[in-house]
Protein backbone atom coordinates (compact mmCIF):
# COMPACT_ATOMS: atom_id res chain seq x y z
CA UNK A 1 0.00 0.00 0.00
CA UNK A 2 1.38 3.56 -0.72
CA UNK A 3 2.15 5.66 1.72
CA UNK A 4 -0.08 8.57 2.32
CA UNK A 5 1.39 11.96 2.43
CA UNK A 6 1.91 13.78 5.65
CA UNK A 7 -0.20 16.66 3.61
CA UNK A 8 -3.22 14.38 4.01
CA UNK A 9 -3.75 15.68 7.63
CA UNK A 10 -3.64 19.78 6.22
CA UNK A 11 -6.66 21.92 6.16
CA UNK A 12 -8.03 22.63 2.47
CA UNK A 13 -9.61 25.65 4.07
CA UNK A 14 -9.06 28.22 7.13
CA UNK A 15 -9.01 26.90 10.43
CA UNK A 16 -12.02 27.75 12.63
CA UNK A 17 -12.67 27.89 15.91
CA UNK A 18 -15.45 25.65 17.04
CA UNK A 19 -16.36 22.68 14.76
CA UNK A 20 -18.42 19.65 15.57
CA UNK A 21 -16.75 18.34 18.85
CA UNK A 22 -17.47 15.19 20.11
CA UNK A 23 -18.08 11.66 18.74
CA UNK A 24 -14.45 11.64 18.23
CA UNK A 25 -13.73 14.72 16.87
CA UNK A 26 -11.08 15.96 19.35
CA UNK A 27 -8.41 17.63 17.45
CA UNK A 28 -5.81 16.69 19.66
CA UNK A 29 -5.87 13.25 17.99
CA UNK A 30 -6.47 14.30 14.75
CA UNK A 31 -9.47 12.09 13.91
CA UNK A 32 -10.58 10.45 11.04
CA UNK A 33 -13.92 10.01 9.73
CA UNK A 34 -14.90 7.35 6.77
CA UNK A 35 -18.03 7.81 5.19
CA UNK A 36 -19.55 4.55 3.44
CA UNK A 37 -22.55 3.80 1.42
CA UNK A 38 -23.99 0.30 -0.25
CA UNK A 39 -24.61 -0.74 -3.74
CA UNK A 40 -26.02 -4.03 -5.05
CA UNK A 41 -28.20 -5.03 -2.24
CA UNK A 42 -30.72 -7.14 -4.76
CA UNK A 43 -29.20 -10.54 -4.01
CA UNK A 44 -27.50 -10.60 -7.47
CA UNK A 45 -24.47 -9.35 -8.83
CA UNK A 46 -21.90 -7.35 -6.92
CA UNK A 47 -22.08 -5.89 -3.09
CA UNK A 48 -20.29 -2.76 -2.21
CA UNK A 49 -19.29 -0.80 0.25
CA UNK A 50 -17.47 2.22 -0.90
CA UNK A 51 -16.77 5.83 0.26
CA UNK A 52 -14.39 8.38 1.87
CA UNK A 53 -11.67 8.82 4.69
CA UNK A 54 -10.84 12.11 5.51
CA UNK A 55 -10.33 14.29 9.18
CA UNK A 56 -12.71 16.22 10.63
CA UNK A 57 -11.99 19.23 9.70
CA UNK A 58 -11.65 18.80 5.98
CA UNK A 59 -15.28 16.59 6.38
CA UNK A 60 -16.78 20.08 7.71
CA UNK A 61 -15.29 21.96 4.97
CA UNK A 62 -16.28 19.38 2.50
CA UNK A 63 -19.49 19.72 4.00
CA UNK A 64 -19.61 23.48 2.94
CA UNK A 65 -18.73 23.41 -0.53
CA UNK A 66 -21.39 20.54 -1.05
CA UNK A 67 -23.99 22.59 0.60
CA UNK A 68 -23.33 24.97 -1.79
CA UNK A 69 -22.83 23.07 -5.07
CA UNK A 70 -26.49 21.55 -4.21
CA UNK A 71 -28.07 25.13 -3.43
CA UNK A 72 -26.36 25.91 -7.05
CA UNK A 73 -29.31 26.92 -9.89
CA UNK A 74 -30.80 24.11 -10.39
CA UNK A 75 -31.28 23.51 -6.54
CA UNK A 76 -31.86 20.14 -5.39
CA UNK A 77 -31.84 19.15 -1.69
CA UNK A 78 -29.40 16.28 -1.70
CA UNK A 79 -27.72 14.15 -4.25
CA UNK A 80 -28.23 10.13 -4.95
CA UNK A 81 -26.39 9.10 -8.00
CA UNK A 82 -28.99 6.69 -9.03
CA UNK A 83 -32.03 8.69 -9.01
CA UNK A 84 -30.05 11.36 -10.31
CA UNK A 85 -29.34 8.41 -13.40
CA UNK A 86 -32.58 7.48 -13.76
CA UNK A 87 -34.96 10.49 -13.23
CA UNK A 88 -35.79 9.90 -10.13
CA UNK A 89 -36.96 11.82 -6.50
CA UNK A 90 -35.33 14.47 -6.29
CA UNK A 91 -34.80 14.79 -10.14
CA UNK A 92 -37.85 13.66 -11.07
CA UNK A 93 -39.38 15.84 -14.05
CA UNK A 94 -35.32 16.95 -15.36
CA UNK A 95 -34.45 16.58 -18.28
CA UNK A 96 -31.12 14.30 -19.08
CA UNK A 97 -29.00 17.83 -19.60
CA UNK A 98 -29.87 19.02 -16.27
CA UNK A 99 -29.37 16.10 -14.08
CA UNK A 100 -25.81 15.47 -15.98
CA UNK A 101 -24.91 19.05 -15.39
CA UNK A 102 -25.82 18.51 -11.91
CA UNK A 103 -23.56 15.68 -11.58
CA UNK A 104 -20.88 17.48 -13.49
CA UNK A 105 -20.81 20.02 -10.63
CA UNK A 106 -21.21 17.83 -7.93
CA UNK A 107 -18.28 15.98 -8.91
CA UNK A 108 -16.35 19.56 -9.14
CA UNK A 109 -16.53 19.66 -5.09
CA UNK A 110 -14.01 16.89 -4.93
CA UNK A 111 -11.24 19.00 -6.93
CA UNK A 112 -9.80 20.84 -3.87
CA UNK A 113 -9.90 17.54 -1.91
CA UNK A 114 -7.25 15.69 -4.28
CA UNK A 115 -4.77 15.56 -1.07
CA UNK A 116 -7.53 15.40 1.73
CA UNK A 117 -9.41 12.19 0.67
CA UNK A 118 -9.11 8.68 0.01
CA UNK A 119 -11.12 6.18 -1.74
CA UNK A 120 -11.61 3.27 0.17
CA UNK A 121 -14.27 0.19 -1.05
CA UNK A 122 -15.02 -3.45 -0.19
CA UNK A 123 -16.87 -5.75 -2.88
CA UNK A 124 -17.99 -9.19 -3.00
CA UNK A 125 -20.49 -11.14 -5.78
CA UNK A 126 -23.88 -12.68 -4.17
CA UNK A 127 -23.04 -15.73 -5.77
CA UNK A 128 -19.31 -16.02 -4.03
CA UNK A 129 -21.39 -15.26 -0.94
CA UNK A 130 -23.60 -18.40 -1.43
CA UNK A 131 -20.87 -20.95 -2.19
CA UNK A 132 -19.15 -19.88 1.31
CA UNK A 133 -22.17 -19.53 3.36
CA UNK A 134 -22.08 -23.09 5.14
CA UNK A 135 -21.75 -24.65 8.77
CA UNK A 136 -23.95 -21.91 10.61
CA UNK A 137 -21.97 -19.40 9.63
CA UNK A 138 -25.04 -17.42 7.78
CA UNK A 139 -26.28 -16.94 11.60
CA UNK A 140 -22.80 -14.45 12.12
CA UNK A 141 -22.67 -13.54 8.02
CA UNK A 142 -26.43 -13.45 6.87
CA UNK A 143 -25.22 -11.28 3.76
CA UNK A 144 -22.86 -9.83 2.00
CA UNK A 145 -22.85 -5.95 4.20
CA UNK A 146 -21.46 -8.00 6.69
CA UNK A 147 -18.27 -8.72 4.51
CA UNK A 148 -17.88 -5.45 3.10
CA UNK A 149 -18.46 -3.67 6.21
CA UNK A 150 -15.17 -5.90 7.35
CA UNK A 151 -13.25 -4.87 4.57
CA UNK A 152 -13.53 -1.42 4.54
CA UNK A 153 -12.92 -1.39 8.67
CA UNK A 154 -9.68 -3.11 7.73
CA UNK A 155 -8.75 -1.26 5.05
CA UNK A 156 -8.70 1.86 7.69
CA UNK A 157 -7.19 0.53 10.65
CA UNK A 158 -4.50 -1.20 8.13
CA UNK A 159 -4.15 2.66 6.67
CA UNK A 160 -3.66 4.05 9.93
CA UNK A 161 -1.05 1.69 11.34
CA UNK A 162 1.46 2.56 8.04
CA UNK A 163 0.80 6.22 8.94
CA UNK A 164 1.48 5.73 12.09
CA UNK A 165 4.42 3.65 11.31
CA UNK A 166 5.76 6.22 8.94
CA UNK A 167 4.56 9.25 11.32
CA UNK A 168 4.91 7.57 15.28
CA UNK A 169 4.54 11.39 16.64
CA UNK A 170 1.11 11.67 15.24
CA UNK A 171 -2.15 10.29 16.85
CA UNK A 172 -4.99 9.25 15.38
CA UNK A 173 -8.28 6.91 14.87
CA UNK A 174 -10.84 6.78 12.75
CA UNK A 175 -14.87 6.77 13.34
CA UNK A 176 -17.13 4.85 10.99
CA UNK A 177 -20.40 6.18 9.27
CA UNK A 178 -22.49 4.38 7.00
CA UNK A 179 -26.47 5.40 5.65
CA UNK A 180 -29.06 3.97 7.86
CA UNK A 181 -29.72 0.38 7.35
CA UNK A 182 -32.20 -0.96 10.05
CA UNK A 183 -31.87 -4.45 8.79
CA UNK A 184 -28.11 -4.47 10.16
CA UNK A 185 -27.38 -1.81 12.60
CA UNK A 186 -27.92 -4.14 15.25
CA UNK A 187 -25.66 -6.85 13.65
CA UNK A 188 -22.99 -4.73 12.45
CA UNK A 189 -22.96 -2.94 15.66
CA UNK A 190 -22.52 -6.30 17.26
CA UNK A 191 -19.75 -7.08 14.93
CA UNK A 192 -17.90 -3.50 15.70
CA UNK A 193 -17.88 -4.44 19.42
CA UNK A 194 -16.65 -7.45 19.29
CA UNK A 195 -13.79 -6.28 17.12
CA UNK A 196 -13.26 -3.59 19.41
CA UNK A 197 -13.38 -5.95 22.92
CA UNK A 198 -11.53 -8.42 21.91
CA UNK A 199 -8.67 -6.51 19.95
CA UNK A 200 -7.86 -3.72 22.75
CA UNK A 201 -4.39 -2.59 20.48
CA UNK A 202 -7.40 -1.38 18.12
CA UNK A 203 -9.36 0.48 20.70
CA UNK A 204 -7.40 3.53 19.46
CA UNK A 205 -7.98 3.03 16.39
CA UNK A 206 -11.72 2.55 16.19
CA UNK A 207 -13.36 5.63 17.79
CA UNK A 208 -17.02 4.42 17.14
CA UNK A 209 -19.87 3.56 14.60
CA UNK A 210 -22.56 4.93 13.58
CA UNK A 211 -25.58 5.24 11.34
CA UNK A 212 -27.07 8.14 9.67
CA UNK A 213 -29.24 9.71 6.89
CA UNK A 214 -27.51 10.21 3.78
CA UNK A 215 -30.52 12.90 2.65
CA UNK A 216 -28.62 15.84 5.53
CA UNK A 217 -25.11 13.96 5.42
CA UNK A 218 -23.23 15.04 2.69
CA UNK A 219 -20.37 13.03 3.20
CA UNK A 220 -22.84 9.59 2.74
CA UNK A 221 -24.12 11.49 -0.29
CA UNK A 222 -20.34 11.10 -1.60
CA UNK A 223 -20.01 8.04 -0.79
CA UNK A 224 -22.96 7.10 -2.27
CA UNK A 225 -21.83 8.74 -5.51
CA UNK A 226 -18.42 6.60 -5.62
CA UNK A 227 -20.34 2.85 -4.36
CA UNK A 228 -22.85 3.46 -7.43
CA UNK A 229 -19.54 4.28 -9.66
CA UNK A 230 -18.07 1.29 -8.80
CA UNK A 231 -20.77 -1.36 -8.67
CA UNK A 232 -21.70 -0.11 -12.06
CA UNK A 233 -17.81 -0.48 -12.87
CA UNK A 234 -18.09 -3.96 -12.02
CA UNK A 235 -21.47 -4.62 -13.37
CA UNK A 236 -20.60 -3.64 -16.91
CA UNK A 237 -24.32 -3.51 -18.35
CA UNK A 238 -24.56 -3.10 -21.89
CA UNK A 239 -25.15 0.45 -22.18
CA UNK A 240 -21.58 1.18 -20.79
CA UNK A 241 -20.03 -0.76 -23.49
CA UNK A 242 -18.01 -2.52 -21.06
CA UNK A 243 -16.07 0.97 -20.29
CA UNK A 244 -15.32 2.66 -17.28
CA UNK A 245 -18.07 5.27 -16.99
CA UNK A 246 -16.60 8.58 -17.70
CA UNK A 247 -17.75 10.36 -14.36
CA UNK A 248 -16.05 7.76 -12.57
CA UNK A 249 -12.59 8.62 -14.67
CA UNK A 250 -13.60 12.16 -14.08
CA UNK A 251 -14.17 11.74 -10.15
CA UNK A 252 -10.81 9.53 -9.84
CA UNK A 253 -8.57 11.83 -11.76
CA UNK A 254 -9.23 14.33 -9.22
CA UNK A 255 -7.14 12.25 -5.81
CA UNK A 256 -3.76 12.55 -5.35
CA UNK A 257 -3.28 8.99 -3.49
CA UNK A 258 -4.73 5.86 -4.65
CA UNK A 259 -7.96 4.34 -3.56
CA UNK A 260 -7.78 1.47 -1.52
CA UNK A 261 -9.99 -1.77 -1.98
CA UNK A 262 -10.46 -5.21 -0.50
CA UNK A 263 -12.36 -7.79 -3.14
CA UNK A 264 -13.64 -10.81 -1.64
CA UNK A 265 -13.58 -14.32 -3.26
CA UNK A 266 -13.99 -17.53 -2.81
CA UNK A 267 -10.41 -19.30 -1.83
CA UNK A 268 -9.96 -16.19 0.88
CA UNK A 269 -13.90 -16.84 2.60
CA UNK A 270 -13.17 -20.18 2.38
CA UNK A 271 -10.08 -20.40 4.51
CA UNK A 272 -11.77 -17.82 7.03
CA UNK A 273 -15.01 -20.06 6.88
CA UNK A 274 -12.47 -23.61 7.33
CA UNK A 275 -10.09 -22.23 9.72
CA UNK A 276 -12.80 -20.39 12.26
CA UNK A 277 -15.97 -18.79 12.16
CA UNK A 278 -15.33 -16.06 14.94
CA UNK A 279 -16.21 -12.28 13.51
CA UNK A 280 -13.01 -11.36 14.86
CA UNK A 281 -11.13 -13.28 12.41
CA UNK A 282 -11.75 -10.82 9.79
CA UNK A 283 -10.57 -7.62 11.64
CA UNK A 284 -6.53 -7.92 11.25
CA UNK A 285 -7.20 -8.88 7.27
CA UNK A 286 -4.64 -7.51 5.18
CA UNK A 287 -5.95 -5.26 2.51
Amino acid sequence: MQAVSPRFFENVGPRREELEFGQGWAFMMRPLRFYGDESGAQGKGTYVIAGYLATAENWWHFKTDWLGKLAEPRQVQYFKRGPNYHGDVPFEGWPKAEREAKLSSMISVFERFGEALVEISSTMSWDTYRTVIVDGIEEIFPNPYYFCFHGVVSVVIDWIRQHKAANPTVETGAEFVFDQQDEHRVGVLRHYSSVYEQFPELAPMMLGCDFRDDKVTPGLQAADLIAWQIHRDVVRPPEDNDKERPELTALRSLFKHDGKQVRWNASRLASISTRNNSVTRLACLES
